[in-house]
């Protein structure tokens, strides 16, 4: 019961973001999102590292 309420609220906020974000600006901001993310675990990963090989 509770995964499928989670379902529609999930669903209705999609619906809701839809009216009023096109679909090329969603993939724009999901891409950018991702590269965020990805570029911010990279510098993450470089400062272990260092640490680590600076033990």
């Amino acid at each position: 019961m509770k995964k499928s309420i989670g379902t529609i609220v999930g669903v209705i906020l999609v619906i809701i973001i839809l009216q009023f974000v096109t679909v090329d600006e969603m993939i724009v901001g999901v891409l950018s999102g991702f590269f965020w993310v990805f570029e911010k675990s990279v510098i993450v990963i470089h400062e272990i590292f260092t640490f680590v090989l600076g033990l």
